[in-house]
């Protein structure tokens, strides 16, 4: 993971500081992960244990729209296709489909905006949620 990462991240100045969001997986939070993030100015932030479906951007505004689009689209399929046999080649035109209407900006942007993440927003996410 620590390589894959490191050649995928950009910043203009090596210096500048990133922020890497992670979910409570023990196999994040390692000793070995945190000697590393130290090492490359990364800073760590595990979102707390069982609340990815309030606090995990993707989740929340995300992957949902994606499974309801997605399920719109094998609707429509088998409205104008009765009788047929969805293959594996309409299923990924169909995931390709509400794939991308899922991950638009504004989709990703708004995510993190619902989970208060950015821009911060501490009271984003009511207490009693949590």
């Amino acid at each position: 993971m620590v390589g894959h990462f490191l050649k995928h991240v950009q910043r203009s100045d090596p210096a500048q500081p990133i922020l890497l969001l992670l979910d409570g997986h023990s196999t994040y939070t390692s000793l070995h992960i945190v000697h590393w993030a130290m090492e490359h100015n990364i800073h760590l932030f595990v979102l707390p244990a069982h609340t990815f479906y309030i606090t995990q951007p993707l989740d929340v505004a995300v992957f949902g729209p994606f499974k309801r689009y997605y399920y719109s689209e094998c609707a429509d399929y088998m409205r104008w296709n009765m009788g047929k046999t969805i293959t594996r080649y309409q299923i990924a035109s169909m995931a390709c489909t509400a794939y991308l209407k899922a991950m638009s900006p504004w989709n990703i942007v708004s995510s993190f905006k619902k989970t208060g993440i950015f821009p911060l927003n501490k009271d984003a996410i009511a207490a009693e949620k949590m």
